[in-house]
C-alpha cells in the first residue's frame, strides 16, 4: 500500500479550483492567523467530507464502516477529506515546521489546549516532549520512567488513536522524534505500524524539505530502510519508507534452514582464511572508494576504458599488484575479487601480470631480467600477441615472420591474414608485447618462438617506427574496458636480445643454438605460457557458475508464483524444475573452484622448477599434462558458465531480461572466454591428442596424475553401489578407456584406408575424441573436488559439500549416459534411473542449503551489482528504486513532439523533400514518407531550439582542442564541439569521439542553444586577432552570466582588456594558461585560470577534474585576476626556455668537454633524474639521447642545430624589462635560439674565426667530478632561473593587485607541464613557509643548495669558456648571483655617467631619497632630467 501526504508545495489532486483560489487569498495572513484558521479547521464547527477507503477487490467503504477493523485490512488507497471551508495546504503549513497536519493529532477525544500548545510556536513545539501530551490524555500511567500496563498501553493506542493506518507522516515523525519514550512503546510502533500496515507496498511520506534529513534519521533509529528520492513537478522531496517485509518471500526465512556454519563454509569456499581475510579487505577498500562504484546505466567505449584505467592505476596505488610467483596468495585473492568485481579489469591487471609476464619469465633469461623488473614494478604495460587474422587454435602455422638480417632482427606482416588480432592491453597501454613468430635464420625456418618487443616509445607512448598499431572495435558485455588490438610490421628492427632465449638463442655470428632434443620439446617450451591463460580462463566458467547460481538462486528464493489451492504461493525455488536449472550451476562452481584450487597450486610447482632451470624428462612430462589437461578443462568450465548465465536468465523469467540483473551482460561478458586463448573444440582435440599420445608411448601414470585413470581395467556395470562416487568413477574410467580405444582403433582404420594423419583425426572427433577429451576433464575435476572436500575437518560443512560435489558429478555423468548404453556398460534401465533419482534426490536436500551456499560464494552486493541477487533479497523494491530513478514526467524531445502535432504542414504536391536551410536551424531533418502512388508526402517540421544539453563548450579542434574535450567527456562532463570548419566537426565525431557523449555543433548559434546557463566556452585558437574574432563573433549570442575562456597563448594585456570590456556587457571573461602539450591535454595538464572571480564557481569542478592531479591535488587553482592567468603561463614557459637552454648547454659540455657518447650521455641524465634535477625535460632528454632511427644510428646527431620559438619567452623578456625585473636567464635563453638560427652564418665563422686549441683533458683531470660539477651548476643555475620568475611574479602582482599565491603557482606546476618536477615542490614548500618571501635565494633550503653547489658551478663555467664552449645561460645565472648577493655593484658609475651627459640626477648613499646633479665640465646649467629611473 502506497500513502502519500500532500504538503509543502503540492496540492492534492482532488483539489478544486476554489481550494486554489482560497489559499492565493490567504498568503498575507500572518503567522497567528494561520494558527487560528488551522484550529478552526481541526474544530467540529468546520464540516468536513467523509473519507472513503477502497480495497484490493474493488469494494469502497466509508470512514465510520473502516473504524472498527482490524491492522491488516487491505486498504489500497484512501482520499485526503477535502474542507468545504479552507483548506490547510501550500503556505499554511509551512508555520508549523513539521508538527500537526490538517487531520487532528489525536483521533476521538483530545484536549484543545494540548494542541494550542504543541503547536504554538515553532521553538516551543520542538521542547514538548511526547510522554507530556500522552500523560495529558490519560492514555498513559507512569511510574518511575516505566509503562506499567502494557494491555492497557495497546489497548488505548488501539481504541484513542484508533487504525494506525489513519496516522499521517508528520504524526509519525512526531511521535517517533521523541527518543525518550520508552522502549515498549518503540517496540509497538515498530511491530504495529511498519510490519503490519503497508506489507504490500512502500509508505511514502513527504515531509517537508527542512525536516527530511531529520525524518530519515529517525526511520533508521528503528531499523526502516529509507531512501530520499526526487520527482518532478510540485513536489520536491519524498521519502521512501519501505515495509520491512518486501513482496515476496524472505531469504532469511531460507538461511534458517541450512544446516552448517555459514562462516566456516565461507572459508572454505573462498580459499582458507588467510586469503579470505585478503579478499576482504581487498573488497572493503574497494566499497569505500567512490571510483569503484558500479555507474548507472552502459558507458560508451571510450568512458569505460578511462574508468578502466583510472581503477587499474589505483590498485597499483593501493599495493595490490604484486608478483604473482613471490606473493602467490595475496595476487590470487586479488584476481579472484577482480573477476567477481569487474572481468575487463582483472583481464587488464592479468593480461599484464599473468600472460605477458608469466610467458617473459618462464621464456626469458637473464638477458631479460632488466626487463622483467620493470615489468613487477608496472613500469611498462605488457600483452600477449599470438593470435593472427586468419590463424588462432593453429599456432604452430602462423605467419608473422622474425627474419635475422645483418645482426637484428626484423619483423614483418607477410599479408593482411597475419596481422596480429585480439590482443589485450595493446590498442591503447601496452609498450611492450611478447610475439610469436617464425623465426628465419639464412634460408631456414627454425620454427614458431617468443619474442619480447618494444611497441611505444615510452616517453611519449607514441608507437615506434615500423609497427602499426589499432583497436579492434566494440564489443559486447564488459569487454569494451579491454584494449583489444591490432598489429601490422613493415620492417620494424630490433636487436636479437628481444629472442626469449631459454633453450635457445643467435650467436654474434647469426647462427641458431638450441638445448632441444626434438621439435616436440622445442614446441613445450610455449605450452607453459599458453597453458597459463588457460588456466586462468577455466576461473571464468567457475565465476559465471557462481553469479548466475547466486543471482537465479536468491531471486528463485524469493520470487512466488502459483501454489496449491487456497493456500499461499510458493516460492519458485520450492518447484523441481526450477531446482534443476539453478542447483547444477551451484555444484559447478564449487566442484570446479576446489579443481582449480589444485590446478593452481601444482602449476606454481612446475612454474618453480621451470625458472629454476631444471630440464629432466618428467618436468617435460608435466608440461604437456598441463597443456593438455588445462586444453579440456577450460572449454568444460567455460561452456558450462556461459550455459549457467543463459539458464539463469530464462529461470529469473521477464526480469532476468532487465539490464539490472546483470545476466545479460553477465552472459556477454563470460561468453568470449569460450574463444580465449584458443576456441574450444579446438582445445578439446588437442587434449585427446595428448590422452592419444600417452597410451601409444605406454605413460600410463601422469606426473599430476590425471592419467591414473589409464592403469585401471574397467568392467561392465554390475549394480549400483552405496557410495555415489564410487558409481561416478567406475562408469567415467570405463567411457574414458572405451573412448580412448575406439579412437585409436578409427584412427588405425582410416589409416589403412588411406587417410593422412590430419584427416583421419578430424574425421574421429564427433563420436569418439571429443567425449574422451571432455570425459577426461571432468572426471579429474570431480576427483580433484572430492579430494578436497575429504580434507575438510568440520563434519557439517564436509557432509553438504559431499553432496554438492556428487550432484556435480551424476549432473555431467548425464550428458554420457547415451555413450554409456550404446558402448554397452550398461544395458538395463537401472543405471540410468539410479542417476537421474540420485540428482534429484541431491536437488531436493541441498535445496534447504542452496541459499546459504550462495552466500558464502557471492561477492559483496556492491561487485555483484544486482537487483535480482541483492543478499538483502529484497528484489522487488531494488527493481522500484531503479524504476522511480527514471520517473519522467516529461520527455525530452516533447517540444519536438508538441510541434509535430501541431505545426506540422502537409503537402500532397509534386513528389519532394524539403530540407532545412542550415543543420543549425533545426533538432529534425524534414522527414518523406513515400506511399503506393507516385505521390510524396513532405512533413516540414518547425526548428526545435533544444537547450540545456552541454556542460561545456570548446572552440577549435586542433589537436589540443580534440584532447581536451576528450577529457572532460572521460570526468563525466557533456562537451559541446564546434569548429569554424565545420566538416572537422563531422570527422571528430565520426572518429575520436565516435561512442561518447560529446556533442556537434555547426553554427555558433547552435552551440550557444547546446550550452546549459550559465553558458561555458573555451576557445582554443591561435593567439591575438583569431580570438578576438571569435569572441565578437560569440557575445551576441549570449546572455549575462555567461563565460568566455581563452586557454590559448593569448598575451596577458589583451586578457586584462577583454576581462574589462566583458564585464561591461555582463559577460564574465577567463583567460587561461594551459601546459602539458597534447598528451597533457588528454589525460591531465596544468591549468592557471584567472579573469573575472565570478566566473571560477561555474568552471572550478570542470577544470580541477579534468587537470592534472599531484599528491592528490589538482594542479589547477584559480590565479587572480584580469590577466593574471596568460601572465602566469607566460612566465611559465619563460622559465620552461631557460631549463632546455641549461640543460642543452649540460649536454653541450658533456659531449665536447667531457667527451661522452650519446648513450653514456643517456645515462648521465639517468642517473640525474633520480636526484633533486628529478623533472620531465631531464627524463625526456635521456631518451632523446638514447633513441635510434630505422638504420639503428644516433637519431639527435643528425637533427639540424637551429631551434624554433613560438614568442612567449620573448614576451616574458618584455614583460621583465618593462618591470625592471632581471629575468637575465629567461633573456639569454631566447637570444641563444636566435643565435642558433643563424645557421648558415654560423657555418662559416667556424671556418673562418679563430678556434679553441685546449685540451679539454688538460683542465678536465677526473671526469666523473666534472659531471658531478655539470649536474650542480645545472641545479644551482636552475635556482637561479626559478627565482628571477617569481620575482616577476611578485612585481606584476604588486603592480595589478592581483594577490597572487606563489605556493599554488608552483603546485599548479607541479604536474601535467613541461617543466613539472621535483624542484617545484621545494619552492611550494619554500611559499608556505613564508608567503612574503622575498627572493628564493633567501629560504634557508635554497640558500643551502646554492651554498653546496657555486663552486662546482664556477670551475664549469670557467673550463666552458677556456674551452671557447657558449654557456650563456649558465654564465648569466652565475652573474646574477653573483650581482644580487654583493651589497656594492658599479651601477654608481654608470649613474654617474648618465648624470654627466644627460643631467639624470643620482641618489647619494648617505642621503637615498634625494636627488642630486653634478655640473661635471662647469659648462652644463642647473636643468636636469626628468626621466630618472631606477
Amino acid at each position: 500500500m502506497m500513502f502519500e501526504r500532500m504538503l509543502d508545495d503540492e496540492i492534492p489532486s482532488g483539489s478544486s479550483s476554489n481550494s486554489r483560489n482560497s489559499m492565493a487569498k490567504d498568503e498575507d495572513m500572518s503567522d497567528d492567523e494561520t494558527r487560528k484558521m488551522t484550529l478552526d479547521n481541526e474544530s467540529e464547527e468546520v464540516p468536513s467530507k467523509k473519507r472513503r477507503f477502497s480495497y484490493a477487490n474493488g469494494v469502497e467503504k466509508s470512514e465510520d464502516e473502516v473504524r472498527g477493523e482490524p491492522l491488516d485490512s487491505s486498504i489500497n488507497s484512501f482520499e485526503i477529506p477535502q474542507y468545504e471551508d479552507r483548506k490547510l495546504i501550500g503556505k499554511d503549513l509551512r508555520p508549523l515546521r513539521g508538527g500537526i497536519s490538517r487531520s487532528s493529532f489525536i483521533r476521538g477525544s483530545q484536549s484543545t489546549n494540548s494542541l494550542e500548545k504543541l503547536i504554538s510556536s515553532d521553538e516551543e513545539m520542538h521542547r514538548i516532549k511526547m510522554e507530556n501530551v500522552l500523560k495529558e490524555l490519560n492514555l498513559l500511567r507512569w511510574s518511575n520512567d516505566k509503562i506499567v500496563d502494557m494491555d492497557i498501553l495497546n489497548r488505548d493506542l488501539l481504541s484513542k488513536f484508533r487504525n494506525p493506518l489513519e496516522w499521517n507522516a508528520l504524526e509519525v515523525q512526531l511521535l517517533l522524534d521523541q527518543f525518550d519514550v520508552m522502549q515498549p512503546l518503540k517496540d509497538y510502533v515498530k511491530e504495529q505500524r511498519i510490519k503490519k500496515i503497508a506489507s504490500d507496498d512502500s509508505m511514502v511520506f513527504n515531509p517537508p524539505p527542512f525536516q527530511t534529513e531529520k525524518m530519515k534519521c529517525v526511520l533508521r533509529f528503528f531499523d526502516v530502510p529509507v531512501r530520499l528520492g526526487f520527482r518532478h513537478g510540485a513536489i520536491s522531496h519524498r521519502l521512501i519508507m519501505y515495509s520491512s517485509s518486501s513482496p515476496g518471500a524472505s531469504l532469511d526465512e531460507w538461511r534458517k534452514k541450512s544446516t552448517f556454519d555459514g562462516g566456516k563454509m565461507r572459508s572454505i569456499l573462498q580459499g582458507g582464511e588467510d586469503k579470505l581475510k585478503l579478499k576482504d579487505e581487498i573488497w572493503g577498500i574497494l566499497e569505500k572508494d567512490p571510483l569503484f562504484k558500479k555507474p548507472n546505466g552502459q558507458l560508451g567505449l571510450e568512458e569505460v576504458r578511462a574508468l578502466t584505467h583510472q581503477r587499474w592505476k589505483k590498485i597499483i596505488e593501493y599495493g595490490f599488484v604484486c608478483d604473482p610467483y613471490a606473493e602467490y596468495e595475496k595476487f590470487s585473492a586479488l584476481l579472484e575479487v577482480l573477476e567477481e568485481y569487474d572481468t575487463a579489469l582483472q583481464a587488464r591487471v592479468t593480461l599484464h601480470s599473468n600472460v605477458f609476464m608469466g610467458a617473459l619469465t618462464s621464456m626469458g633469461t637473464e638477458r631479460h631480467a632488466k626487463l622483467i623488473e620493470k615489468g613487477n614494478r608496472n613500469e611498462i604495460v605488457g600483452c600477449f600477441a599470438l593470435t593472427e587474422l586468419t590463424h588462432g587454435s593453429n599456432t604452430q602455422n602462423i605467419q608473422t615472420t622474425a627474419t635475422y638480417e645483418n645482426g637484428q632482427l626484423v619483423f614483418r606482416t607477410p599479408h593482411i591474414g597475419a596481422m596480429k588480432v585480439w590482443s589485450g592491453n595493446l590498442a591503447q597501454s601496452a609498450t611492450h608485447a611478447v610475439v610469436f613468430a617464425q623465426l628465419h635464420i639464412g634460408a631456414k625456418c627454425e620454427g614458431v618462438h617468443g619474442f619480447v618487443i618494444q611497441v611505444r616509445d615510452e616517453t611519449n607512448h607514441r608507437t615506434l617506427p615500423g609497427i602499426k598499431i589499432g583497436d579492434m572495435g566494440e564489443k559486447p558485455g564488459q569487454w569494451n574496458a579491454v584494449e583489444n588490438g591490432w598489429m601490422i610490421f613493415e620492417d620494424y628492427r630490433c636487436s636479437t636480445d628481444a629472442l626469449l632465449n631459454r633453450g635457445c638463442d643467435i650467436t654474434k655470428d647469426g647462427e641458431y643454438v638450441h638445448s632441444f632434443k626434438s621439435d616436440r620439446d622445442k614446441k613445450s617450451v610455449s605450452l607453459g605460457a599458453l597453458s597459463i591463460g588457460r588456466i586462468g580462463i577455466v576461473g571464468k566458467g567457475i565465476n559465471a557458475c557462481r553469479a548466475a547460481a547466486t543471482i537465479g538462486i536468491r531471486y528463485s528464493a524469493v520470487r512466488k508464483q502459483f501454489g496449491p489451492p487456497n493456500e499461499d504461493e510458493l516460492p519458485i525455488l520450492c518447484y523441481p524444475l526450477q531446482r534443476r536449472r539453478l542447483l547444477p550451476s551451484l555444484a559447478a562452481a564449487i566442484s570446479i573452484g576446489f579443481f582449480q584450487d589444485k590446478m593452481v597450486d601444482l602449476f606454481a610447482q612446475y612454474m618453480a622448477r621451470v625458472l629454476s632451470g631444471e630440464k629432466s624428462d618428467e618436468l617435460a612430462e608435466t608440461s604437456k599434462e598441463v597443456h593438455g589437461l588445462s586444453s579440456c578443462c577450460k572449454p568444460r568450465a567455460t561452456w558450462l558458465g556461459v550455459a549457467a548465465l543463459a539458464e539463469a536468465r530464462a529461470a529469473c523469467g521477464g526480469h532476468g531480461f532487465l539490464y539490472i540483473s546483470r545476466l545479460n551482460e553477465l552472459r556477454d561478458t563470460y561468453d568470449p572466454s569460450q574463444t580465449f586463448e584458443g576456441e574450444n573444440n579446438i582445445l578439446v582435440q588437442q587434449a585427446s591428442n595428448y590422452l592419444l599420445s600417452q597410451k601409444k608411448q605406454g605413460i600410463l601414470s601422469s606426473p599430476m596424475g590425471s592419467t591414473d585413470f589409464l592403469l585401471s581395467r574397467p568392467s561392465n556395470f554390475g549394480g549400483w553401489k552405496e557410495d555415489t562416487l564410487e558409481n561416478v568413477f567406475s562408469a567415467y574410467e570405463w567411457l574414458l578407456h572405451y573412448t580412448l580405444n575406439k579412437t585409436e582403433k578409427a584412427l588405425e582404420e582410416r589409416k589403412k584406408n588411406g587417410d593422412d594423419q590430419f584427416t583421419a583425426r578430424n574425421e574421429t572427433q564427433i563420436d569418439t575424441a571429443h567425449p574422451l577429451a571432455l570425459a577426461y576433464a571432468e572426471l579429474t575435476m570431480i576427483r580433484w573436488a572430492n579430494e578436497a572436500v575429504e580434507d575438510i575437518e568440520d563434519e557439517k560443512c564436509k557432509c553438504v559439500l559431499r553432496r554438492v560435489i556428487r550432484l556435480f558429478a551424476l549432473s555431467q555423468l548425464q550428458s554420457h549416459l547415451a555413450l554409456l548404453y550404446i558402448g554397452g556398460y550398461c544395458t538395463d534401465s537401472e543405471f540410468g534411473t539410479r542417476v537421474k533419482d540420485e540428482q534429484l534426490s541431491l536437488e531436493v536436500s541441498l535445496s534447504s542449503e542452496c541459499v546459504s551456499l550462495v552466500d558464502a560464494l557471492a561477492p559483496p552486493d556492491f561487485a555483484l551489482a544486482s537487483a535480482l541477487g541483492a543478499s538483502d533479497g529484497r528484489a522487488y523494491d531494488h527493481m522500484v528504486d531503479d524504476f522511480r530513478s527514471r520517473e519522467i514526467d516529461r520527455a525530452p524531445f516533447a517540444d519536438d513532439l508538441v510541434r509535430v502535432r501541431n505545426l506540422v504542414t502537409l503537402s500532397m504536391n509534386t513528389p519532394r523533400v524539403s530540407r532545412p536551410s542550415s543543420r543549425s536551424s533545426t533538432s529534425f531533418d524534414s522527414i518523406a514518407y513515400a506511399n503506393s502512388s507516385t505521390t510524396t508526402m513532405s512533413i516540414s517540421v518547425m526548428p526545435s531550439h533544444a537547450t540545456g544539453v552541454a556542460d561545456i563548450a570548446v572552440i577549435g579542434l586542433a589537436v589540443m582542442g580534440q584532447n581536451l574535450i576528450l577529457n572532460m567527456n572521460d570526468h563525466g562532463f557533456v562537451v559541446c564541439a564546434y569548429n569554424r570548419t565545420t566538416s572537422k566537426v563531422d570527422e571528430f565525431l565520426a572518429n575520436e569521439a565516435k561512442g561518447t557523449k560529446i556533442v556537434g555543433a555547426h553554427s555558433i548559434e547552435e552551440m550557444c542553444k547546446l550550452l546549459k546557463r550559465p553558458r561555458r566556452i573555451v576557445i582554443l585558437v591561435k593567439a591575438g586577432a583569431p580570438v578576438q574574432a571569435m569572441i565578437d563573433s560569440i557575445v551576441p549570442f549570449l546572455e549575462a552570466g555567461d563565460i568566455i575562456i581563452d586557454s590559448g597563448n593569448s598575451e596577458y594585456t589583451d586578457s586584462n582588456r577583454r576581462t574589462k570590456e566583458l564585464a561591461a556587457k555582463g559577460i564574465h571573461f577567463v583567460g587561461t594558461g594551459i601546459s602539458g602539450g597534447e598528451e597533457g591535454a588528454r589525460y591531465g595538464p596544468s591549468i592557471m585560470p584567472g579573469g573575472n572571480p565570478a566566473a571560477w564557481p561555474h568552471i572550478k569542478e570542470i577544470f580541477q577534474a579534468v587537470s592534472a592531479k599531484s599528491d592528490g591535488q589538482p594542479c589547477c587553482e584559480w590565479v587572480g585576476e584580469a590577466g593574471s592567468g596568460h601572465f602566469v603561463k607566460m612566465v611559465h614557459n619563460g622559465i620552461e626556455y631557460g631549463d632546455m637552454q641549461l640543460i642543452a648547454e649540460a649536454y653541450h659540455l658533456l659531449k665536447d668537454a667531457v667527451g661522452l657518447n650519446h648513450d653514456q650521455m643517456a645515462d648521465v641524465m639517468d642517473e640525474w633524474n633520480k636526484g633533486e634535477l628529478d623533472s620531465f625535460l631531464i627524463e625526456i632528454t635521456a631518451n632523446i639521447l638514447r633513441f635510434k632511427d630505422e638504420k639503428g644510428e644516433t637519431l639527435l646527431p643528425k637533427i639540424r642545430d637551429a631551434a624554433g620559438q613560438k614568442g612567449t619567452g620573448k614576451w616574458t623578456c618584455f614583460a621583465s624589462l618593462e618591470y625592471g625585473i632581471p629575468v637575465t636567464l629567461i633573456g639569454e635563453a631566447v637570444f641563444a635560439r636566435c643565435l642558433s638560427a643563424l645557421k648558415d652564418e654560423r657555418v662559416r665563422a667556424s671556418k673562418e674565426l679563430p678556434q679553441s686549441d685546449v685540451d679539454p683533458s688538460t683542465l678536465i683531470k677526473d671526469k666523473k667530478e666534472f659531471i658531478k660539477a655539470i649536474q650542480q651548476a645545472l641545479y644551482a643555475s636552475k635556482i637561479a632561473s626559478y627565482a628571477q620568475g617569481f620575482m616577476l611574479l611578485a612585481e606584476a602582482s604588486k603592480q595589478f593587485g592581483w594577490n597572487l599565491n606563489y605556493g599554488a603557482i608552483a603546485l599548479m606546476w607541479r604536474g601535467g607541464c613541461i617543466i613539472r618536477s621535483r624542484f617545484l615542490g621545494d619552492i611550494k614548500k619554500a611559499f608556505d613557509s613564508n608567503p612574503n618571501l622575498a627572493n628564493l635565494l633567501l629560504d634557508n633550503f635554497f640558500k643551502d643548495a646554492v651554498a653546496k653547489a657555486h663552486k662546482a658551478w664556477r670551475t664549469v663555467v670557467s673550463v666552458a669558456v677556456l674551452l671557447e664552449i657558449p654557456v650563456p645561460a649558465l654564465s648569466t645565472a652565475l652573474a646574477f648571483f653573483d650581482g644580487y648577493k654583493r651589497e656594492t655593484l658599479p651601477a654608481n658609475l654608470i649613474q654617474a655617467q648618465r648624470d654627466y651627459f644627460g643631467a639624470h640626477t643620482y641618489e647619494l648613499t648617505a642621503a637615498p631619497g634625494k636627488w642630486h646633479h653634478t655640473n661635471w665640465t662647469g659648462k652644463g646649467g642647473r636643468v636636469t632630467s626628468n626621466a630618472y629611473q631606477a
